[in-house]
């Protein structure tokens, strides 16, 4: 198959790819996702024209140094749920001599982010990470946080905090549109500052890209009708105007994160519509307040102003929304999912917008209310789970 161009292996039984698959080199789409393949050859490197490589939900454990830099024409990869052992260039920890010579042992055997910066025709990258340094190593590539689409920060034992302010950290990420973070063992603050950048806008206009109107295939068809870039023209934006913090950002889903909670310091993330937690056991209220955040205005009305939906999954210490004496303002939420949370007996929000509540009828049997005509709201958007 010398001319093929297309190839979807998706959600087969598939587990690895054959040495072979360096003979198609006319490939431009391939899509692997959802496929138990363990391993990346070193033939992917053979597929120059490669401009799709889609590889979502793989557990992929290998990937050879070298092999994504002859990619020179790839515009997507999507490794979200994939590979998220990124060696470490760069770090400056100590090293003692054997640590040095396994180091430079896994420069050889292991890809690298600056394979990625190689790529100098990526428009889409969904990426996995494990460390802080590779973190911060990909927030500081204004080439791949550029492009960056969605985010998973995955087991990183290193990460003590992180703040959702107009930090360096956000700085290039203007077109970021899901966050995860799951099983960080030592997180404990999830912080919302929110805010704007100042200046010129933090990316490059004469070669954006509308990714808003962008979507990866989900299914084979004609890959010249599938990538349209946008020219700058097209884009009525002044350079000189403010630069809201995260513009894209549409979900947010903290997992996994035994020690963590959500601290509001001020500020909102505006376009956030979506927001899931769960197997967070130390959470005892959705959304904390400092003194110093309380300052800066009302919190009902600016910290999740577009919020559409909420889920909260095995929360088994949250007792309140907020704190118990303020009533959040959700002013857009219209779902609300409620499972495992036995110790939350309040329902302390103001939901103008609600359709939909679901939760089991035993929870709901057990809330405290402070007026029956509070509950006569929520009622009528109950729908029982099983």
């Amino acid at each position: 198959m010398p001319c093929l161009r297309l190839l979807d292996l998706s959600d087969t039984l598939i587990t690895a790819l054959p040495s072979e698959i360096n003979l198609l080199v006319t490939l431009q789409y391939l899509r692997l996702n959802n496929t138990t393949i363990r391993s990346l050859p070193a033939g992917i490197g053979a597929m120059v024209h490669l401009r799709f490589l889609l590889l979502s939900n793989v557990p992929v454990q290998t990937i050879a140094a070298g092999v994504l830099n002859p990619l020179t024409a790839l515009q997507v990869l999507c490794m979200d749920h994939c590979w998220s052992s990124w060696m470490d260039v760069g770090s400056c920890e100590p090293e003692s001599g054997d640590s040095r010579k396994r180091r430079r042992h896994d420069l050889r055997q292991r890809v690298n982010l600056r394979e990625l910066e190689s790529l100098k025709s990526l428009q889409m990258l969904d990426i996995s990470v494990q460390t802080l340094h590779s973190l911060e190593k990909l927030s500081q590539s204004p080439h791949l946080a550029e492009h960056l689409r969605n985010l998973h920060v995955q087991d990183c034992s290193d990460l003590p905090s992180i703040q959702f302010s107009p930090s360096s950290l956000w700085r290039y990420m203007s077109r970021l549109k899901g966050i995860i973070i799951s099983g960080c063992c030592n997180l404990e603050n999830v912080i919302i500052t929110g805010g704007e950048y100042k200046g010129e806008q933090p990316w490059s206009l004469d070669r954006t890209v509308s990714m808003m109107r962008y979507r990866v295939p989900d299914k084979p068809l004609d890959v010249d009708s599938v990538y349209r870039p946008q020219t700058s023209q097209s884009l009525d934006m002044d350079c000189r105007k403010l630069v809201p913090l995260l513009p894209s950002l549409q979900s947010i889903i903290l997992r996994k994160l035994p020690k963590a909670k959500i601290v509001w310091q001020g500020g909102s993330l505006e376009y956030l519509s979506s927001l899931s937690i769960s197997s967070c056991s130390v959470l005892e209220h959705l959304i904390s307040y400092d003194t110093e955040g309380l300052s800066h205005g009302s919190p009902a009305e600016t910290v999740f102003p577009s919020l559409k939906e909420l889920e909260l999954h095995d929360l088994p210490n949250m007792r309140s929304i907020g704190p118990e004496s303020i009533a959040v303002n959700f002013p857009s939420l219209a779902s609300l999912k409620v499972v495992r949370c036995s110790r939350l007996k309040k329902l302390n929000l103001v939901a103008g917008c609600l359709k939909e509540l679901q939760c089991t009828q035993t929870w709901w049997n057990k809330l405290v209310w402070e007026n029956e005509n509070l509950k006569t709201v929520f009622l009528s958007s109950v729908k029982p789970l099983a």
